[in-house]
C-alpha cells in the first residue's frame, strides 16, 4: 500500500494491525518508520495509562498530581504484528542502527532470512499549550530539540529536504544563530542543569543521516541515552562534523548519559522526533521495553 500524504502510513498501519495482519513492512526512511510504528501501537492500553499519569506528572521539577513510571510495561500486545523495515528513504538512521543493507535487495535478502527480536521504543508527552492538547507519540530512533528542531524545520523549507547533505547544511547554519540557555534535565529523578544549544535522546545510536552523537544507544538494551551539545563555534561544528559522521565524537562540548526516563525544560525549543515536528519544550521522554517485535539480520548490528 502506499502513502499518500503525512499521517497515512500511520493510518494503514493501524489498519492493518486491526485487520490481523502478521507482519508489517515499513518501507521508507525514518519518517516512515515513525509513522508506522505509531500506528502499530496506538490503542496500546499501558500507552494510554502511562499518557493519562503523565497529564498529572512533574515535568523539569515542576510538582503535579502524580508521576507516571520511567517505563511503560515491557512488550506489546500478543496480537502485534511483527514489523519490517525496507530501509528506501534519504536518512533510515533506525535501519542503519539494526545494521540492515542500505541497498533494497540487499536489505530484501536480509529481511528473508531475519530472526524476530523484541526492541525498546521511546515514549514522548509534550504538555498541551495555548488551549491545545497534550501529545503523545512513540519514537524508534531518537528526539531532539534545540538545534536538532531548528534544523529539522530548516530541511522542510529547502529543495533538498533531508538526507546527509540538507541535516549538515542546516545544523551548521543554525549554530550561527543559536544561543545557549538553561536546560533542566531530570534522569530518572535526578536533577541537573546545563547551558546547552541542543539535546538528543536516543534509542538507537544516530539519526540525521548518520550522526553519531549518542553511538553507545541501542534498542535493546533497556535504557535511553541522552546527549547535550554546549556552545560551539560555527568554524568549530563544521571541523567535527566527519568526526560525528564516522561514529565517534568525543570533545568537551557534548555531555552523555543514560537513563529510562528523561524530562526537558527550561527554553521553548522546537522538538522533533524523526522528522516530525512534535512541538516546543518541556517534554517527557520514557522507555518502553520491548514494544515492537522487529525483524533484524540474522547477525544484526543491534
Amino acid at each position: 500500500l502506499w502513502s499518500a500524504a503525512p499521517g497515512h502510513a500511520e493510518r494503514l498501519a493501524h489498519a492493518a494491525r486491526g485487520d490481523g495482519a502478521a507482519l508489517v513492512i515499513a518501507a521508507g526512511g525514518d519518517g516512515t518508520v515513525h509513522e508506522v510504528v505509531n500506528g502499530l501501537l496506538a490503542g496500546e492500553p499501558a500507552l494510554h495509562e502511562w499518557s493519562a499519569a503523565a497529564e498529572g506528572s512533574p515535568v523539569g521539577g515542576v510538582r503535579g498530581r502524580q508521576r507516571p513510571p520511567a517505563t511503560l510495561a515491557e512488550g506489546g500486545a500478543p496480537e502485534l504484528p511483527e514489523l519490517a523495515v525496507l530501509p528506501l528513504g534519504t536518512g533510515c538512521d533506525f535501519a542503519r542502527g539494526l545494521g540492515l543493507a542500505r541497498r533494497p535487495e540487499g536489505a530484501v535478502a536480509e529481511l528473508a532470512r531475519a530472526c524476530v527480536r523484541p526492541l525498546d521504543v521511546g515514549v514522548g508527552w509534550l504538555p498541551p499549550r495555548q488551549g491545545g492538547a497534550p501529545r503523545t507519540r512513540v519514537f524508534a530512533n531518537a528526539v531532539n530539540a534545540g538545534l536538532g528542531g531548528s534544523v529539522v524545520a530548516a530541511t522542510r523549507r529547502r529543495p533538498l529536504r533531508a538526507g546527509r547533505a540538507a541535516y549538515a547544511l542546516a545544523a551548521i547554519s543554525a549554530v550561527r544563530r543559536a544561543r545557549a540557555e538553561t536546560l533542566t534535565l531530570l534522569v530518572d529523578g535526578r536533577e541537573r542543569r546545563v547551558e546547552a544549544l541542543h539535546v538528543s535522546v536516543c534509542n538507537g545510536p544516530c539519526f540525521g543521516g548518520g550522526l553519531y552523537l549518542c553511538p553507545d544507544a541501542r534498542p535493546d538494551d533497556g535504557r535511553l541515552s541522552y546527549a547535550t551539545v554546549a556552545p560551539l563555534s560555527p568554524w568549530a561544528a563544521a571541523l567535527r562534523l566527519p568526526a560525528l559522521y564516522r561514529g565517534r565524537f568525543e570533545h568537551p562540548a557534548v555531555r552523555r548519559g543514560e537513563g529510562r526516563c528523561v524530562a526537558l525544560s527550561g527554553p521553548e525549543w522546537l522538538v522533533e522526533a524523526e522528522g516530525e515536528i512534535l512541538g516546543r519544550l518541556p517534554a517527557r521522554l520514557s522507555l518502553w521495553p520491548g514494544a515492537l517485535r522487529v525483524r533484524v539480520p540474522a547477525e544484526p548490528g543491534v
